[in-house]
């Protein structure tokens, strides 16, 4: 598994690990309120999903398109 959501106390994050470049990051998912959960939206995970907006985000925590465009988490 690529992408875990998960919790850090009482933060939920998601953990990404990235096979081609062996790098593994991790952003809280909590914005605006609410929690948000992802996959991988590619093999390489250079992009993941969020399923509650379906918004694109990149392995840091940067929403590339859809309703949260532009957010860093």
């Amino acid at each position: 598994m690529r992408v875990v959501n998960d919790q850090l106390g009482t933060k939920p994050v998601v953990i990404v690990h990235q096979p081609d470049s062996d790098t593994t990051t991790a952003f809280v998912t909590r914005l605006k309120g609410r929690t948000l959960r992802f996959e991988e939206a590619d093999a390489h995970v250079s992009e993941m999903i969020d399923l509650e907006t379906h918004s694109r985000w990149d392995p840091y925590g940067l929403c590339l398109s859809g309703p949260l465009r532009g957010i860093a988490s």
